[in-house]
């Protein structure tokens, strides 16, 4: 009987199927006196799977738990009555307190951390509304602190902007200076943080700092629509 000829190429992958065939048969061999070893080892493997499945659903479900809780107290803080409708609250400072009742529940129900933090920001807006200024201030200061990019300038705007009414002009300008000391790509309204910075070194009178702030916002965002403003007050400073 003639010899049956292969190509190089078939050889090869009979050589590959061989060989696979061959490392199977021995991690067979390896396992029979290895059982418990083996087991063990799957067993633990299972256990790993099955608490991140778990895990993974219950972050999940607590981020959904926690963004509807803080939908359901943003529809207070929201609220506006319909034309003709009677309104739910008797005054806008009712509506407002019945807001921050409905965001110190979302926080003590221990939400995911964005969601915390997004509640404390709107108590801040809600005691600003109520005219608490230092008890927004307060909030926000700690919040500032703790919060992260993008979150921050938002934060930071905020609580800068209730320094500067309250008269605490070098604590406003700390915190223009943390946030347009940051990359562009974590701040995205950078332009605007430097706007107001420019705004407040002119009113503390600092003039050539103020220059520069504008100066940078100018050259560096062109198409930002804060960059005409900066221009003008650029003018104004006689640059």
């Amino acid at each position: 009987m003639a010899q049956k000829k292969y190509s190089h190429r078939r050889m090869k992958k009979m050589m590959k199927e061989d060989e696979f065939a061959s490392t199977i048969d021995k991690l067979l061999n390896w396992m029979k006196p290895h059982k418990a070893i083996v087991i063990s080892g799957l067993i633990g493997l299972f256990l790993v799977v099955g608490i991140y499945v778990i895990a993974s659903s219950y972050i999940h479900s607590r981020e959904n738990s926690s963004e509807k809780m803080l939908a359901d107290a943003l529809e207070v803080y929201y609220y506006q009555p319909v034309k003709g409708e009677t309104p739910k609250y008797e005054t806008p400072a009712a509506q407002q307190e019945a807001a921050l009742k409905k965001l110190q529940q979302v926080i003590d129900g221990k939400p995911t951390e964005s969601v915390e933090q997004r509640a404390r920001f709107y108590m801040a807006a809600d005691y600003v509304k109520l005219h608490k200024i230092d008890k927004a201030v307060k909030i926000l200061a700690n919040l500032f602190e703790e919060a992260d990019y993008p979150f921050k300038p938002l934060v930071g705007i905020k609580y800068a902007a209730l320094l500067k009414e309250q008269g605490k002009l070098k604590d406003a300008l700390k915190v223009y200076n943390t946030l347009s000391g940051v990359d562009i790509s974590k701040d995205t309204i950078k332009d605007y943080v430097l706007l107001q910075k420019g705004k407040l070194l002119k009113k503390m009178g600092k003039a050539d700092e103020a220059k520069a702030a504008f100066s940078t916002l100018v050259q560096k965002f062109q198409n930002s629509r804060y960059a005409k403003e900066a221009q003008s007050q650029l003018d104004q400073l006689g640059s």
